[in-house]
């Protein structure tokens, strides 16, 4: 997101009501404020989130590097994606040795789908800010099969 503020209103309307229909969202990182992280928890039944190479010092303080979480009988590895040769590269790179379904990152604010093995990984670009590519967000199902919708904005 890199926002500052922690305003609502600075997320695409779209995304909110998203947000608050999911069953979990989650952020691959740069939430940057602990207003926004706040925002976001607000707007979301239930929130995973990592940080990123822009968070703020108290939101490393509060959210992990990397995280798996589980839903619906999937696993999950979230995270950042930062501190490699590419964004990519990190996250083919990561959870090692872990039994994932999905990893899904950030970092180059660009969106990409790639499967690899039983492995989805996956970046939803940026909903506020994108780089050369234009907003957005993914929706994933896990049941009963994996999908992937991305939410392209503007």
């Amino acid at each position: 997101t890199h926002l500052v503020d922690g305003k609502v209103s600075d997320l695409p309307a779209q995304l909110v009501s998203d947000l608050a229909r999911c069953d979990l969202a989650i952020h691959a990182g740069d939430v940057v404020s602990l207003a926004t992280l706040e925002m976001l928890q607000q707007q979301a039944k239930s929130l995973v989130a990592v940080y990123g190479n822009m968070c703020y010092p108290e939101v490393r303080l509060r959210l992990g590097r990397r995280e798996i979480v589980e839903i619906s009988g999937r696993r999950i590895g979230v995270l950042h994606g930062d501190g490699g040769s590419s964004a990519l590269a990190v996250a083919r790179g990561a959870f090692a040795g872990e039994r994932l379904d999905l990893v899904i990152f950030g970092h180059s604010h660009r969106r990409h789908q790639e499967q690899i093995g039983e492995r989805l990984l996956l970046n939803p670009g940026s909903a506020c800010a994108p780089r050369g590519d234009r907003r957005s967000y993914a929706v994933v199902r896990t049941q009963p099969e994996m999908s992937v919708d991305f939410v392209i904005l503007d």
